[in-house]
């Protein structure tokens, strides 16, 4: 609870300097476009993160952050589509047995 409370109230302020990602707390950044993120962040739709599709959230945000990160978004596309391929491979075969 200790660092939960430190990582998300005590030292948000600190968050964006020392990792380069916003503080989930709303705060005033001094550098431009942060309130668009914010309004952008108010605007998009919540999507459920069910147990059973929890894999796929984290393919796809790995997905778009190699894309991001100056990945060719073919290739990055490609990596996910495998991993894709080989969970849903793999939850055939538990279902089959």
């Amino acid at each position: 609870e200790k660092l939960a409370k430190f990582v998300t109230y005590d030292s948000t302020s600190n968050i964006y300097d020392l990792t380069g990602f916003m503080s989930c707390k709303r705060m005033d950044y001094k550098d431009a476009g942060f309130d668009r993120v914010y309004e952008l962040y108010d605007e998009t739709a919540s999507l459920p993160k069910l147990i059973e599709t929890e894999e796929l959230w984290r393919d796809i945000k790995q997905m778009l952050n190699r894309v991001w990160d100056d990945a060719k978004p073919q290739k990055a596309y490609s990596t996910f589509r495998d991993a894709l391929d080989l969970q849903l491979s793999a939850r055939t075969k538990q279902e089959e047995q």
